[in-house]
């Protein structure tokens, strides 16, 4: 019975060690699974995951190198205020690239804009790459995306519209140079973006409106052959923007194109056959303006305030120069008015102080109010042919000495020569010397003036005597 125990005893000491064996097997085993897990979930942690879904597409980001990319075939679909920002929207901050792939057509609306994001958060993307299969990018696709410093288009692609305000906003924008082939570029795809300096768009685009307004760092555009309109306000505010040649194909310069830009000369090509309001006003350090083209109308406020400015430079044939056309252009000395000018309108030439001669066409029919008021010319001479001059024409200047007024039947508005202190003469037609009581009226200074022999002496009430 004894060796019978041994026997137990040692059978069970047996499997006993067998047991520890296996168990630590196991908990090595056990510790490399989980050390597995560990680093594959920070792994994940650190670079993301696929499969995720908008529109047509697929979409991946990768924390570890922040570049979210875009790939299928087909369309992003578009975000608007009903609908809820794409999934990727909760990596805002850390999006730093994005790359789009080959296969991808369309860059859906408001796809990365800004204001789809709860308040306070913006992207981080610096650099955006697009395929040669994209056609459209959507309005507001990337509006407000403050960081951004570079898109890269592919040289041969697709791409066939850029919609309204889609860069708007991206005032780390640098340098944009559009692809050929592209026909499209909506209203304020770029503007205020404060960064760009260079732009160059390709002459497959027809239209610019508001393109570049705001971009106040900008001082290179190329225009390419083909574009056809300049439109509302597309290079206004663009401070920095000293020069620009116009392409032979275009024909509209539109509304406030070219307003607070800083161009210091321009040369309109004979193509133009259609000039804005405002186009070039503002401009402070434009000195110098020729026309080969051939208007009939000088639009109002077309060089408003533009001080350094010396001549006013109009189109051949103008027969209409419109209110506030040169006003406040105070380094114009000289003013010679063409031929075929029949109206001048509301403060055309006021407060251009450096003009001291003044010559009227023979065919000028009529002058609104305030029209060279405040200029420093001397003497005056007022064809037959002009049938009214409009209220205050020529208030405050103060330079003014004599008047030689032709015409039999023009008709003198109120305050014609208000504040006129150095008016000394004034030769009418017998049959116009009724209207120089209300000429007269505004004529604040106590002296005698001569009309044609007859003195009156004007005091601050009104005409006396």
């Amino acid at each position: 019975m004894q060796h019978g125990v041994k026997k137990t005893d040692s059978f069970l000491l047996r499997l006993k060690e067998f047991i520890r064996k296996v168990d630590r097997k196991w908990w090595i085993l056990g510790g490399t699974v989980a050390a597995i897990l560990i680093v594959t979930v920070v792994l994940l942690a650190a670079f993301g995951g696929g499969g995720h879904r908008v529109g047509d597409l697929e979409w991946q980001f990768r924390r570890g190198s922040g570049t979210l990319t875009i790939r299928g075939t087909g369309s992003t679909g578009s975000i608007d205020w009903t609908m809820e920002s794409p999934e990727w929207a909760k990596y805002a901050s850390r999006i730093e690239h994005v790359v789009v792939e080959e296969g991808v057509t369309e860059l859906g609306d408001s796809l990365f804009d800004v204001d789809c994001l709860d308040s306070g958060k913006v992207y981080a993307i610096r650099t955006v790459e697009m395929p040669a299969s994209l056609e459209r990018i959507g309005a507001c696709a990337f509006y407000g995306c403050v960081y951004l410093e570079e898109v890269t288009f592919a040289e041969e692609g697709s791409l066939r519209e850029i919609d309204a305000s889609a860069f708007s906003g991206c005032v780390g924008l640098r340098e944009i140079r559009l692809p050929d082939g592209l026909s499209v570029l909506g209203t304020a795809a770029f503007e205020g973006c404060t960064g760009l300096t260079l732009a160059e768009v390709p002459g497959s685009v027809v239209k610019l409106d508001e393109t570049f307004s705001g971009c106040t760092a900008m001082t290179s555009v190329f225009l390419g052959e083909g574009i056809r309109e300049i439109g509302y306000a597309t290079f206004s505010c663009c401070e920095h923007l000293r020069s620009l040649a116009f392409p032979a194909s275009l024909n509209t310069i539109g509304e406030y194109a070219f307003w607070l830009s800083g161009l210091e000369s321009i040369h309109v090509p004979s193509s133009v056959v259609e000039l804005g309001k405002g186009a070039f006003g503002r401009c402070l350090s434009l000195s110098s303006a020729e026309f080969s083209c051939a208007l009939t109308q000088v639009p109002e406020q077309v060089f408003y305030g533009c001080a350094a400015l010396t001549s006013a430079a109009m189109p051949a044939g103008a027969e209409r120069i419109g209110a506030e056309a040169f006003r406040d252009c105070r380094s114009i000395g000289e003013l010679i008015l063409p031929d075929t000018v029949r109206e001048i309108g509301d403060a055309a030439f006021a407060g251009c102080t450096g003009v001291q001669t003044i010559t009227i066409p023979d065919g000028l029919q009529s002058a609104g109010a305030f029209a060279f008021s405040g200029t420093a010319v001397t003497d005056v001479v007022i064809p037959s042919g002009v049938a009214s001059l409009g209220e205050g024409v020529f208030a405050e200047c103060l330079k003014l000495a004599s008047v030689h007024l032709l015409s039999e039947s023009c008709s003198l508005g109120p305050d014609a020569f208000e504040d006129c202190v150095s008016l000394a003469e004034i030769h009418v037609p017998e049959s116009a010397s009724e209207s120089m009581d209300s000429a007269l009226s505004g004529y604040t200074l106590r002296r005698s003036i001569s009309v044609d022999g007859a003195s009156f002496s004007c005091a601050a009430d009104g005409r006396e005597g």
